[in-house]
């Protein structure tokens, strides 16, 4: 029973010592802990810095960030023939490169009250529609370019208003039943910044400007040569006369919306502003 006992325990030792060596072969773990998936970001930041007859205006003036209700690119209610305005619109999107948009929607172009010189004139207030029957938008003219950031229209500058003619020629709302314009500033087909064709979309982080000139009369381009604009107060190289406006504008008011819209360029070459659309 002695010799049994003893080599049962034999074998037991044996595989004990097996199973041991099994578990001390060479052996290697890798781990990767705190791995993430996260979404980057599009955020468009806009700031506008605005000129009213020459004069720096803080009611069209803001610093780079998300348009507030309280903010305005336009807000004058007691304009005269010959007024005169200009805001650099500065854009930037957080983090990513990105296609751009821009859209213009006028909501009113009303007649308002209407005053004995307006009726004098021939203006007649109970005339087509209850929003759109004045005649102010039909007197303010716009021009819009690529700035540098300094307020001022120069010749480089002004020599690319010929090479789109729907985003960058003198604009007007003389047809009130077009109240809407869409704008291109980046997409698969064109890039306003850049003077090029598409696709070249807006780089992330980096800040582009619109130059936007308006007056209330005939607008015409004055361009400064190139280095030498750098005080709106003094020249901002655009010329308004409102001379030839008559009194059918008084007391008019226009109302309109600005939009900009920017989306991921990543995965998504062929982008295209509603401008482009087919």
């Amino acid at each position: 029973m002695k010799k049994i006992l003893m080599s049962l325990l034999a074998i037991f030792m044996v595989a004990g010592g097996t199973w041991y060596a099994t578990n001390a072969f060479f052996s290697d773990t890798e781990t990767s802990t705190g791995n993430v998936l996260g979404a980057g970001s599009i955020d468009l930041k806009v700031g506008s810095n605005g000129y009213y007859n020459g004069e720096e205006n803080t009611g069209t003036t803001w610093g780079l960030g998300n348009i507030s209700e309280t903010e305005f690119f336009f807000n004058f209610t007691d304009l005269k023939p010959g007024d005169e305005g200009e805001n650099t619109i500065d854009l930037k999107v957080e983090d990513n490169d990105a296609w751009a948009c821009a859209k213009i929607t006028l909501t009113q172009n009303d007649e308002n009250t209407a005053i004995d010189p307006e009726k004098d004139a021939g203006d007649d207030p109970d005339s087509g529609e209850d929003l759109f029957d004045g005649e102010l938008a039909q007197n303010l003219h716009f021009v819009w370019w690529p700035d540098d950031g300094n307020n001022v229209l120069e010749e480089s500058e002004a020599a690319k208003i010929h090479l789109n003619d729907k985003l960058l020629t003198l604009m007007t709302f003389d047809d009130t039943d077009d109240k809407e314009l869409d704008l291109t500033l980046a997409d698969s087909v064109w890039n306003f910044f850049e003077d090029a064709p598409g696709p070249v979309p807006l780089t992330g982080n980096t800040e582009y400007h619109i130059g936007v000139a308006w007056c209330f009369g005939e607008l015409t381009v004055s361009a400064l040569p190139d280095g030498t604009g750098t005080d709106p107060t003094v020249n901002s190289g655009i010329l308004c006369d409102g001379q030839n406006v008559d009194n059918t504008s008084q007391t008019d008011l226009v109302e309109g919306t600005l939009e900009f819209t920017a989306v991921q360029y990543r995965n998504n070459e062929q982008f295209l502003c509603p401008e482009h659309e087919i």
